[in-house]
């Protein structure tokens, strides 16, 4: 399905529409994008009639369900007023360019009709040309209602080497206590995606230069190396652990960090740890992945539970009952095996047990 056939859709039923923000940024730009935001003078209402698995959210937005892209579609609108990021009043309104004048740069107010002709009231396309980030309202304006724009505005900037015009960039230094009005969650969501720009290193350094990062509660300095997943980023930005993760999220940032304080990886490392949260210490720790990667290939234990024999089995030779013996026992057959002294086969395994233990 191409992207102008949602327009069309839309179309057929008697109603104006437009591809807004970052896809046709992205178009203009050459880049690619499966993000598609469709703005309609058509209430949700009616755009669900037409669109199978269409899906209607609590601010109005219609989610299309299916198919190689994600696509909102929105009705013109006029948010009033603000709390919280969210617009405690919004009003429907039939006129395109009036719904542009809510959103927050003018890069991301460029419009795209069925026929793939731009439209573009406010300019956005001279400020690609320029590569410059501007927003689109007064400057205090804008931050103060949605204070989210602040870091979109750093992602873009490092995202599309775009430089935030002037009056931005000397509001945000000195009205970074604003983000402190975010949740946790949201703060948390757009640093990722910060995080998980080419450059990362430039992004921080730009929170750093902005005097932003005691609003978020992060650690950086000019000499840390940043790993490539975002994970590991937070990883070693979020020492204090303010921001919530999953317990997933959880273990792996403790086992990440666990190996950056060793400042090695050996056997053991690989024994205790998953190899994707090695190889991000090893960023971390410049350590050369081609090399983490031919001690896990000649490892004969990636894990624990690899070694040939178990607990029970060990106390089926002995005759002994579960105690701290056992856990002995499969640590020293660990460090063994590790260490090149034993094959890790059950019957090597079991002589060694008898010889030593029985």
């Amino acid at each position: 399905m191409d992207v102008t056939d949602y327009l069309k859709k839309i179309e057929s039923i008697g109603y104006e529409c437009y591809i807004v923000g970052g896809f046709v940024r992205d178009f203009l730009l050459g880049k690619t994008s499966y993000d598609i935001d469709i703005a309609t003078n058509a209430q949700p209402e009616k755009i669900i009639t037409i669109f199978k698995d269409a899906k209607v959210d609590l601010c109005g937005c219609v989610k299309l369900i299916g198919g190689c892209y994600t696509v909102d579609i929105t009705t013109y609108r006029k948010e009033k007023s603000y709390k919280n990021r969210r617009p405690e009043k919004v009003e429907y309104i039939d006129d395109i360019r009036e719904d542009l004048m809510r959103r927050d740069f003018t890069i991301n107010a460029i419009c795209m009709d069925s026929k793939k002709v731009i439209y573009d009231p406010l300019n956005g396309q001279k400020d690609l040309q320029n590569k410059v980030i501007r927003v689109i309202k007064d400057v205090e304006e804008s931050f103060t209602e949605d204070p989210l724009r602040i870091l979109r505005a750093i992602r873009f900037s490092v995202e599309l080497s775009f430089e935030i015009e002037k009056p931005a960039l000397e509001f945000i230094t000195s009205h970074g206590h604003l983000l402190r009005e975010l949740s946790l969650e949201k703060r948390k969501e757009e640093l990722t995606k910060i995080f998980s720009v080419k450059d990362a290193n430039r992004a921080l350094k730009m929170l750093k230069e902005l005097c932003l990062l005691e609003h978020l509660s992060l650690t950086y300095d000019n000499d840390m190396i940043l790993p490539t997943d975002p994970l590991g980023i937070w990883a070693i930005v979020d020492l204090s652990r303010v921001y919530h993760y999953s317990r997933e999220e959880k273990k792996r940032i403790e086992s990440i960090q666990n190996i950056v304080n060793s400042k090695f990886i050996d056997s053991y490392t690989v024994l205790n740890y998953d190899l994707e949260d090695i190889l991000i210490a090893a960023e971390i720790l410049n350590i050369d992945k081609e090399k983490v990667l031919d001690l896990f290939s000649r490892n004969t234990l990636h894990k624990k539970e690899d070694l040939a024999i178990d607990g029970n089995e060990i106390k089926k030779i002995l005759g002994i009952e579960s105690g701290k013996m056992i856990k002995d026992i499969k640590e020293c057959l660990l460090n063994e095996v590790i260490n090149g002294n034993l094959t890790n086969e059950k019957k090597i395994l079991i002589e060694y047990i008898e010889k030593n233990w029985k």
